[in-house]
């Protein structure tokens, strides 16, 4: 039995990538469609566009009609994708999360008084932790100019002692895009090679990385 358009029509979507397009198809095939296995690979084909556009939870539900239809009708050569695509779908939706806690994390830190904070930080290390902390929030809450200002009088601030402070203050400061960049980016790696401190080198690298700064070859 030749299968309605729609399914001929999203399948062609999903096979050049227009996400937006296949889920269109998709909702009028499943609309059309009666046979249980086809349902349940559109299920599967409409978790898929799902998680491409950015919808994870409803892809998740999608996703488990998907593995359920195909287990009831034994559809074994469906499940090893299915349960594939769930990982991945799980694995976006804890992301999302996080972001979202991170977000709320920031707000709260970015709005309490910064001098409230800094009363009860312990000496001047203490006070740098809590200077970082401010401007990376003011960062995540879209407010580059407090949050450059902040790093800087944490650098100001910060005893040679405490040198993770000293390194992500200025990883800080590349957020803002500085013209300055690459020198700061330099400063940060000298101090955390000195330290030998491999965690503070790892974070240099992904900075550099995502500015596309170049890094000494030797370093790592």
């Amino acid at each position: 039995m030749t299968p309605p358009p729609p399914v001929a029509r999203a399948l062609a979507a999903l096979r050049r990538e227009d996400w937006a397009g296949a889920l269109v198809e998709i909702v009028q095939a499943l609309e059309q469609v009666e046979d249980p296995a086809l349902r349940a690979r559109l299920h599967g084909w409409h978790a898929q566009a799902l998680h491409r556009t950015g919808s994870q939870a409803e892809a998740r539900a999608a996703v488990r009609r998907a593995l359920g239809a195909a287990r009831e009708h034994g559809d074994t050569d469906a499940e090893q994708p299915l349960r594939a695509l769930h990982g991945r779908i799980s694995a976006a939706l804890a992301a999302e999360q996080a972001l979202r806690a991170r977000t709320r994390e920031a707000q709260r830190l970015a709005s309490q008084p910064l001098e409230d904070l800094l009363a009860v930080a312990e000496g001047a290390g203490g006070r740098a932790e809590v200077l970082l902390q401010r401007a990376d929030a003011l960062f995540e809450t879209g407010r580059p100019e407090e949050a450059t200002a902040i790093a800087h009088r944490g650098l100001a601030e910060a005893p040679a002692s405490a040198t993770r402070e000293q390194v992500l203050l200025r990883l800080c400061l590349l957020r803002a895009r500085s013209p300055s960049a690459e020198k700061i980016l330099q400063e940060a790696l000298a101090l955390a090679e000195e330290a030998e401190d491999h965690t503070m080198l790892s974070a240099v690298a992904r900075a550099a990385g995502a500015l596309g700064l170049p890094l000494p070859e030797h370093t790592f």
